[in-house]
């Protein structure tokens, strides 16, 4: 080996050894980084000339386990959408066994006209009875206007989901052309990689995706179902807020928006969306699965209440047709007009107090000319037996078997309260899930460890080649002495 070779390989190992070193105090700077992928130096033989050659900083990512994690978050995201709305609403409902839930008004007003049958010279009791009669109508009237709070907020967190989407989206075009054009110039652009990272990650629990690389670190983007986000132009989706939700306004009879990709209509949730998981399919699900199905069943039973007192054998001073003890919003209730009844459940103003009623007409009809002898409790047996008979709900999806209408609500707390556990399983598990992948992602991550060993490396490696320079530096001088 001449001279000149060994000069030539000993500063070509400096230069590289001094990248080395700029690539390793990288890592450990930025062990805590988030979307930051460990760095190393990619080296070669030098074409031209003797010596080593820098090819590139290599960025190690392990694709399959990042893209898994991903989905692990969608999942996770969808979870908590489902169970935060199953856990508000049976908060809502309350167990059973609590005063203040549906079950436990029904309880009160079923003891409250045992109560005034007992007596029902008292107007005390009968003032009692009419408070409690007066309070399931408001549980219930709570009870929608939660769910409807619920929908509410879902509708407007889609709008921001979808905000959050079609600017993450941009930010991702943006990013493909900057990566694509430092390569071009023969620039690194491991650092717009890591950034490009972390809006994926972000783009990652709103929707289920997959990563595809594409020619000079170009990146695509795909919903697990198919749907294109980001193949060279960012997709654009498209979906308008409502303001205020009724009972009645659902996305089937298009009074909700849907959601458009690049003004085409998909299914947002179920399992034919193609963006089922991730927290847009989750919420539309609270607003138009979840909650429809809450609302029906709560209407069911307001339904099941009001025809228990509109029957035509119970009060002979009602007129034919006319309404009962509980109302449709101060009317007769009409079969055909359930959906959203719980929100207008009333009591009757011939005993609503606060209407100018007397409750004394639980004792004596609630169309009586005069009020009756003090000590009839005819009436207040058969309004206390109508909530104790056993019947059928004639609609929703609850089971339809005979109960009392405390036994509905009592199968209602049950129900809700093991789709709650159910939620609150599933989305334990996504988390776990996601927990563990996390932990596997950053066991591929920066290793302190190592970097400080191979800097060490580093650092000898450096020392030998400037010792060569010096070596080959002395010959020098002692063959020009010579």
């Amino acid at each position: 080996m001449s001279i000149t070779s060994a000069l030539s390989n000993a500063l070509s190992g400096l230069g590289a050894m001094s990248r080395g070193a700029e690539v390793t105090s990288s890592n450990l700077a930025n062990v805590l980084t988030e979307g930051y992928a460990p760095r190393s130096l990619e080296l070669g033989v030098h074409s031209a000339i003797s010596g080593v050659s820098v090819l590139g900083v290599h960025r190690s990512v392990d694709q399959g386990l990042l893209g898994d994690r991903r989905l692990a978050t969608a999942e996770t995201a969808f979870a908590q959408a489902q169970a935060k709305f199953t856990a508000s609403l049976d908060t809502e409902i309350g167990a059973s066994g609590d005063q203040a839930s549906l079950a436990g008004r029904a309880a009160a007003f079923e003891a409250s006209l045992v109560a005034a049958a007992s007596r029902p010279d008292q107007s005390t009791r009968l003032d009692a009875a009419a408070d409690a009669a007066q309070h399931i109508a408001n549980k219930f009237n709570s009870i929608s206007d939660r769910i409807q709070t619920l929908r509410s907020t879902a509708d407007l967190e889609i709008s921001q989901a979808v905000k959050t989407i079609n600017t993450g989206l941009q930010k991702m075009q943006a990013m493909n052309e900057k990566i694509v054009a430092a390569q071009a110039r023969g620039q690194s652009a491991v650092g717009l990689m890591d950034q490009r990272q972390v809006l994926v990650d972000q783009l990652s629990e709103y929707l289920p995706l997959r990563q595809v690389p594409r020619d000079n670190g170009a990146t695509s983007l795909f919903t697990v179902g198919g749907v294109t986000l980001l193949d060279g132009r960012a997709a654009q989706f498209e979906f308008s807020n409502t303001q205020v939700i009724a009972p009645h306004m659902t996305l089937e009879n298009g009074l909700l928006s849907g959601l458009s990709v690049n003004g085409a209509q998909i299914i947002p949730s179920g399992a034919r969306s193609p963006i089922s998981d991730g927290k847009l399919s989750g919420l539309f699900s609270v607003r138009d699965h979840l909650s429809v199905t809450a609302q029906s069943r709560v209407d069911a039973l307001a339904r099941n209440l009001v025809e228990r007192f509109q029957s035509p054998t119970l009060d002979s001073t009602r007129p034919p047709g006319s309404a009962g003890l509980f109302t449709d919003d101060g009317a007769v209730f009409d079969p055909m007009n359930e959906v959203g009844l719980s929100a207008r459940l009333s009591l009757s103003v011939a005993v609503d107090k606060a209407e100018g009623g007397q409750p004394q007409r639980l004792r004596d009809g609630l169309n009586a000319i005069a009020f009756g002898p003090s000590g009839n409790a005819v009436l207040l047996q058969q309004l206390q037996s109508a909530v104790s008979d056993v019947t059928a709900l004639t609609s929703s999806d609850l089971p339809p078997v005979e109960r009392s209408f405390s036994g509905h609500l009592a199968n209602l707390s049950s129900v809700m309260g093991q789709e709650r556990l159910t939620s609150d399983q599933t989305l334990s598990f996504a988390r776990a899930n996601e927990s563990e992948l996390i932990g596997q992602e950053k066991e591929m991550g920066v290793d302190s460890d190592a970097e400080m060993q191979n800097l060490l490396v580093i650092e000898q490696l450096y020392a030998a080649n400037a010792r060569m320079i010096q070596t080959l530096d002395d010959m020098m001088q002692t063959l020009l002495r010579i």
